[in-house]
């Protein structure tokens, strides 16, 4: 097969390689813990008043790795997000944050919400 591959070139030239040991090894990739964001308080009013802002606050907390984070409020009723704040750089691990939404609703009914919190891929 030696000769097959080099026919033109003659066998045992000057400045050939040869292989004399071989050694596997792995180098393990080290990827960084991502966030685990968790509510530890939602503080809204008991009622609010059509056309009439009011203020709620989602406190939460990093259970994970340091990461940029995202909080929102979700209403249930619509279905879409009507409120939301991103954090960079980083929270670290183990901080809380307490966000602040100032909300103003011109519906009559109850409102049906769902707070949101999360990290980035």
């Amino acid at each position: 097969m030696f000769e097959q591959m080099f026919e033109k070139r003659l066998v045992g030239a000057i400045g050939a390689k040869v292989v004399d040991d071989t050694k596997d090894f792995t180098i393990p990739a080290h990827i960084p813990p991502q966030g685990n964001m968790v509510i530890t308080k939602l503080e809204y009013p008991a009622e609010f008043t059509p056309n009439v802002a009011f203020v709620m606050h989602v406190t939460f907390r990093n259970d994970g790795g340091d990461d940029g984070y995202f909080c929102r409020i979700y209403d249930k009723d619509l279905g879409g997000v009507i409120a939301s704040t991103t954090g960079e750089p980083p929270i670290a691990s183990g901080a809380s944050i307490r966000t602040r939404f100032s909300l103003k609703l011109s519906q009559t009914t109850d409102f049906h919400a769902r707070a949101e919190v999360g990290h980035f891929e």
